[in-house]
């Protein structure tokens, strides 16, 4: 979509990124809210002691995908293939005079971070409404961060196709390492890498929040 408002009637895309940005990260701010109150994870904590992963699909009081199946029935299916190009997709289906629902693919199933990094952020695709905008006008943010993932072997061509995908992406990462985290997330890093120097604290982060140590790692680098 090229930007042009010579009319008064058409948003420009910078006008439709900002609209989509501002949604995820209040929708997915809100979301981490509830499954934090409910699983007694604190939404801002003081220490380390109080970091836990955030469900997204498991057996908990509340998840994200509970949370989206009070909108619209909603499933995740983990096909025992092998893909090079494609780790997890969403669609809604929907039948005239029946309730749309959502399903979820993801076929990284043998990397548990990973999954729940996909299926978070397919999972943000069932609160937003997609008009299929296209990406002619892109998210730095979100490219930063496939760059980065591209270099710990993410596919590359997995490059958001439209700017509600991309801002999918930035509400995974919202639900998961909540901006309330960056400050006890950041002090836990320098005190990972003084104890132990040895080892990447990227990675030991990861293991306690269960999210891929390479986004932990970008998120860190890009978030103010």
């Amino acid at each position: 979509m090229q930007d042009n408002n010579q009319g008064g009637g058409m948003e420009t895309t910078k006008e439709i990124v900002n609209f989509y940005i501002k949604q995820m990260f209040e929708t997915a701010r809100e979301k981490t809210k509830k499954v934090c109150e409910a699983n007694g994870i604190p939404f801002e904590p003081t220490s380390a002691r109080d970091l836990r992963p955030i469900p997204v699909y498991e057996d908990a009081p509340c998840s994200l995908l509970k949370l989206a199946n009070i909108h619209h029935t909603t499933t995740i299916s983990w096909p025992a293939i092998e893909s090079s190009y494609l780790q997890a997709y969403w669609k809604r289906r929907a039948w005239q005079g029946r309730k749309a629902q959502n399903e979820i693919v993801i076929l990284v199933n043998n990397n548990y971070c990973w999954a729940r990094f996909y299926a978070a952020k397919e999972l943000m695709h069932c609160f937003m409404e997609d008009e299929n905008y296209p990406r002619s006008g892109t998210i730095e943010l979100v490219n930063d961060l496939i760059d980065d993932l591209a270099t710990t072997g993410f596919m590359r061509c997995e490059t958001p196709q439209t700017i509600v995908d991309e801002a999918a992406w930035v509400g995974a990462i919202e639900y998961l390492l909540p901006s309330s985290w960056t400050a006890t997330l950041r002090a836990l890093r320098a005190d990972l890498q003084t104890a132990f120097p040895q080892f990447d604290p990227d990675l030991l982060i990861a293991q306690i929040v269960r999210v891929p140590a390479s986004v932990v790692r970008s998120m860190l680098k890009h978030r103010a």
